[in-house]
């Protein structure tokens, strides 16, 4: 087949990830370091889940937009990681880490709703 009618491969866009405060990103991840290298595993999903953000791969379920230009990625490792980061697109190829927080630490739903008002208002 010529090259020109071949299928293209399936583009997306690189994504830089940034965190609006990266300290308290360094903190969080430090209250996971275990045995099981759980925070080790936060930081490479957190980039992994990427690969297939605004994709028709991106993976089911890990995505989550929550309106007016929050979102809010979801990462499960039973039985120790229940975690959710919120983020916002800053540009064409940038997402900025507003907030997270660790849901096995509290899953009452007044506490999360709690969390996206804190994630909103550091936007």
């Amino acid at each position: 087949m010529p090259a020109h009618l071949q299928p293209k491969p399936q583009q997306h866009p690189r994504w830089t990830i940034i965190f609006d405060d990266e300290v308290a990103f360094n903190n969080f991840l430090a209250g996971f370091a275990n045995e099981n290298d759980d925070d080790i595993w936060i930081s490479r999903e957190v980039i992994s889940s990427f690969d297939t953000f605004g994709t028709p791969n991106q993976r089911v379920g890990r995505f989550l937009n929550l309106k007016k230009g929050l979102f809010e990625l979801r990462l499960r490792r039973d039985p120790n990681v229940l975690v959710r980061l919120f983020f916002y697109i800053e540009s064409q190829n940038v997402i900025n880490f507003v907030w997270f927080y660790d849901k096995k630490k509290n899953s009452n739903a007044n506490y999360q709703n709690k969390q996206i008002k804190i994630a909103r208002r550091k936007h």
